[in-house]
């Protein structure tokens, strides 16, 4: 598994965390870091639709794009988050 490096540093330098407390303090370095990844439209795309919940089609409306690329893009995003956090949050 590569990750990005400043994720993996940021990992490495943790205490000992209860496996909740780390699975969380993961997840939300993954996505500080992942959102300078992408441009506002697509980490948009995804935080509203996969993170919020939002419809699709209500995304679209407000980002100007079509339904399809909310999807794309959101799917995209979600991905390459799963590629980035394999292995780092399995027992």
């Amino acid at each position: 598994m590569v990750l990005p490096a400043e994720l993996a540093i940021v990992c490495e330098d943790q205490p000992l965390m209860e496996e909740q407390e780390y699975a969380q303090f993961v997840m939300s370095r993954a996505i500080e870091v992942m959102q300078r990844r992408f441009t506002e439209s697509v980490w948009r795309a995804f935080m509203e639709h996969k993170i919020q919940g939002r419809p699709a089609r209500e995304v679209a409306i407000e980002l100007g794009l079509p339904d399809t690329h909310v999807y794309s893009y959101a799917s995209r995003v979600l991905r390459i988050l799963r590629q980035d956090l394999a292995g780092l949050l399995d027992n």
